[in-house]
């Protein structure tokens, strides 16, 4: 298994970092979808700490070599 904890800590990936990494990341859960013309793509989501505060964020990857990561941002209308 990918040791994908210390992966996110890699300075290599540090560019790719939210504002709310840097502290710590754990509890990603990744899964791998499959694409119609055999390709695959794989979206984990895991905790952020960045030391003062804690993040939901999302992970996506086709190579583990180059990743995007963002927060998980949602909006609630209240009726």
């Amino acid at each position: 298994m990918l040791g994908i904890h210390n992966l996110l800590r890699n300075p290599k990936y540090h560019q790719f970092w939210t504002t709310q990494k840097g502290a710590d990341q754990e509890d990603l859960r990744l899964v791998r979808f499959e694409q119609d013309n055999g390709g695959h793509t794989y979206y984990g989501t895991y905790t952020a700490y960045s030391g003062k505060a804690i993040s939901s964020e999302i992970l996506q990857t086709r190579d583990f070599e180059t990743f995007e990561l963002r927060p998980l941002v949602a909006s609630v209308k209240v009726v």
